[in-house]
């Protein structure tokens, strides 16, 4: 069952709207349980490139100023340090913020994914 579902390259989820607004949803629930308040329109060009570029300049601030938040964040998201530092290594000289923020999105996608497999999967049965 599992084996049709593969989430090793999200980039054709990137351009699916609903998805993506779904994901944005997930985005402020868990950013808005530590008082980190994101809107989300769905007026930019992709939706992905808007949820980033509102998100990646809290995670840069939070990265700056309150690291605490920041790790309690990625924590409940459930992005790991092994994940964090994987991704710094593999990003070179990319700000800390931009691959935070790429990170906490694609997992964030992941879940909303997840999720709606196995709802549609549920409903199939």
């Amino acid at each position: 069952m599992m084996d049709q579902l593969q989430l090793t390259d999200l980039t054709p989820y990137f351009s699916q709207e609903q998805l993506i607004r779904e994901t944005a949803e997930q985005v402020i629930k868990d950013f808005s349980f530590f008082d980190v308040q994101i809107t989300f329109e769905g007026t930019h060009s992709t939706p992905y490139d808007e949820l980033f570029v509102q998100i990646e300049p809290l995670v840069n601030e939070l990265y700056e100023n309150d690291y605490n938040r920041l790790y309690a964040i990625l924590y409940r998201i459930d992005v790991s340090e092994k994940e964090m530092g994987k991704a710094l290594m593999a990003a070179g000289d990319a700000p800390f913020s931009e691959v935070a923020t790429d990170i906490i999105l694609q997992r964030e996608l992941k879940k909303v994914i997840l999720r709606n497999y196995f709802k549609q999967q549920s409903t199939n049965s």
